[in-house]
């Protein structure tokens, strides 16, 4: 709320806050004068503001099918473990430029992700996207290092035609790295006076510094020739804003599967916490709560004060780093479950062109949005909202099953 004023005597929450730390941060705006302060809070004894809380925990969730696709992303295969194997004739080794731990024949490659490509490529937000590089980051066997943000393609443009390109390529080794990596993946630089290549990942491969080579592109678009400094004709442009990244290439299929159940763990967890933390509140203020503001007597606000204060320096004295268990979820009737399972098939009839995961549908049909299905898009669709009172978790369940039976139907 951003608020740093001392006489603020009434606080009012019109719906439930996220968690108890929330809620004694915001209340905590309050009576900073030594005199008496009122906070009130509105709670639905239905749990519509419950249910509507729970959705917004369940927009971080990322199924393992996306994890293994990030962690192929994030360690590509390098060929460090042949070259060091190459580089050892008999018994004496022959001196590599690669530096070489104990542990691990790569020392690791900088490389990028385009973050809203990747973004869409995964359905996943940027934050939730960052966050899980931090987990990575943060795994004992230190196989990533985060390096910021960067822009990592370069645009090359030549004003004096294809020769001015050919001679760039002649005597600037980055610039005739950049046109080989262009050739490798199809395109035809032949009499181009323009060129556009990912430098990142071509530093990658040559083992260079990215943050040497940009400045050396850089400087390509002005010469001096003892008379100042002046324009070569050279355009030399970065775009595509992406995450940097150390990583190492020489991950085997266990360590890869490993990676991914310790993100799996992580995800989970973190979202169990949120959803515990967020139940707690809940239940908290509903035992002091009553149906009425008439139903409130002097004595009655005095004591369920007290027990709404101890029930919340209980909370924030306990210990949390145990695992989180959430209770288990109500139990759908068979016309209910029977229904879900209907609205699965009509729903992937209807978009059948679409590459959808379980979870994606279970999002639609509690009206969470993600980067592939916004809501301004996809909230007019009539199985919008359709599930909100239904747990995500039993929903993805039953998305899963039903896409099982048709899949091999």
């Amino acid at each position: 709320m951003g608020i740093n004023k001392s006489d603020v005597h009434g606080i009012i929450h019109y719906n439930l806050p996220k968690s108890i730390e929330n809620y004694v941060q915001e209340i905590g705006r309050a009576g900073r004068d030594g005199l008496p302060a009122n906070c009130h809070c509105f709670v639905d004894s239905k749990g519509t503001d419950l249910t509507e809380l729970k959705r917004h925990a369940y927009s971080s969730a990322v199924d393992r099918y996306s994890i293994k696709r990030l962690i192929s992303m994030v360690f590509p295969v390098c060929q460090c473990r042949e070259v060091i194997s190459q580089s050892h004739v008999g018994d004496k080794p022959v001196e590599s430029s690669f530096a070489v731990s104990s542990q691990r024949s790569c020392a690791g490659h900088e490389m990028s992700l385009a973050t809203q490509q990747t973004v869409l490529s995964l359905d996943l937000m940027e934050e939730m996207l960052v966050t899980l590089l931090c987990y990575l980051e943060l795994h004992p066997s230190k196989v990533l290092h985060c390096l910021g943000q960067s822009y990592s393609t370069c645009s090359i443009r030549c004003y004096r035609g294809a020769k001015q390109l050919e001679q760039l390529a002649s005597r600037v080794p980055a610039v005739a790295a950049g046109l080989s990596l262009c050739r490798e993946k199809g395109q035809d630089v032949a009499g181009v006076n323009s060129v556009k290549f990912n430098v990142i990942e071509m530093c990658r491969r040559l083992g260079w510094d990215s943050t040497i080579v940009k400045r050396e592109l850089r400087g390509l678009q002005w010469a001096d020739n003892g008379c100042g400094p002046r324009k070569t004709g050279v355009i030399v442009e970065f775009s595509e804003l992406s995450l940097r990244l150390r990583c190492t290439g020489d991950l085997t299929d266990t360590e890869r599967d490993a990676l991914c159940g310790y993100l799996m763990d992580k995800v989970q967890s973190q979202q169990t916490r949120s959803l515990l933390r967020l139940k707690t509140l809940h239940d908290c203020l509903l035992r002091v709560a009553k149906k009425t503001w008439d139903s409130f007597n002097e004595d009655d606000i005095s004591n369920l004060s007290s027990k709404l204060k101890q029930d919340i320096d209980s909370y924030l004295m306990q210990e949390r780093d145990g695992p989180c268990i959430l209770p288990d979820a109500e139990n759908l009737t068979d016309s209910m479950t029977a229904q879900v399972r209907r609205d699965v098939r009509s729903f992937l009839s209807i978009h059948d062109t679409l590459t959808l995961t379980a979870q994606s549908i279970a999002k639609i049909f509690q009206g969470i949005p993600s980067p592939c299905y916004p809501a301004n898009v996809w909230g007019s669709v009539q199985f919008w909202r359709r599930y909100v009172d239904i747990d995500f978790n039993t929903l993805v369940r039953l998305v899963t099953q039903e896409m099982v039976v048709l899949s091999t139907s």
